[in-house]
């Protein structure tokens, strides 16, 4: 589980590491903007930097959520 904040500050990690750095780039130029968003991430992706080394398979949920919890 990787949590991020708003300023792209985390805690955390995502499974296998290899697509971290181009994962945090991306929010911070405003990326995943949706409330929800399945990314799928494979050894044969087309976009670039998310390939996976390893020939591995990936589903990351990006999700929102406010700041103050739920209540």
């Amino acid at each position: 589980m990787l949590v991020v904040s708003g300023d792209v500050a985390h805690c955390g990690s995502l499974p296998g590491g290899c697509i971290e750095e181009g994962f945090l780039q991306r929010l911070a130029i405003g990326g995943y903007a949706e409330p929800l968003a399945l990314m799928f991430y494979d050894a044969c992706s087309d976009a670039p930097r998310v390939q996976l080394p390893c020939s591995g398979v990936m589903e990351v949920l990006v999700e929102h959520e406010d700041a103050g919890g739920h209540p």
